[in-house]
């Protein structure tokens, strides 16, 4: 038999290919911005675990104080609050996507 049908024969059964049906893939952790909180539920008023995190901070507090200047409270407090109330909404949103997953905790998670 020739070499080169040899070699197509190999290459198109299944017997030469590697069994991949038991090998899992390494899982990567989870990269969270925010960590939750030891004690309760929700994430703590701590560090950011990534830098997108303190971006996000940076953003929010920037934010916050353009409200601050902007509307100011005794002369439009709806507004004040209001703003306020939405930069607050959107924070959480970030922490809730990006953060670790809430539940109640303990201490000793």
């Amino acid at each position: 038999m020739p070499r080169w049908r040899d070699h197509n024969q190999a290459i198109g059964t299944a017997d030469a290919l590697p069994d991949l049906t038991n090998r899992t893939m390494p899982t990567e952790q989870p990269k969270y911005w925010f960590r939750a909180k030891r004690y309760g539920w929700g994430w703590g008023w701590g560090l950011p675990l990534r830098w997108q995190g303190w971006v996000v901070f940076a953003v929010y507090f920037a934010l916050l104080a353009g409200v601050v200047v902007w509307f100011r409270f005794d002369h439009q407090p709806v507004m004040f609050v209001t703003a306020v109330a939405v930069l607050s909404l959107v924070l959480l949103g970030v922490c809730w996507v990006k953060g670790e997953p809430p539940r109640w905790r303990w201490g000793g998670d």
